[in-house]
């Protein structure tokens, strides 16, 4: 939609629990023991896709399922 990416938590979240990194293990362990993940760890998942490099015509994100926290919100304000 005009140029902008959709960064999903849930389609990030299940990316990276199949990834074999190391916040693929973290993520995994939490989500199989039926657990929600920490706020560190779906700030730490958007800030690296916010870090990417972009197009020159890029026209900026849309966020689907974040911020759900305050603590979320005051990050992507800090990340911005």
């Amino acid at each position: 939609a005009r140029g902008m990416a959709q960064l999903s938590t849930g389609d990030m979240l299940r990316d990276a629990k199949t990834s074999g990194t190391e916040m693929g293990k973290r993520v995994a362990a939490i989500m199989d023991r039926g657990e929600l993940v920490t706020d560190e760890i779906v700030i730490g998942l958007i800030a690296e896709k916010l870090e990417q490099p972009r197009p020159a015509a890029f026209g900026g994100f849309i966020f689907d399922g974040f911020p759900r926290t305050l603590a979320q919100a005051d990050a992507l304000g800090d990340l911005m």
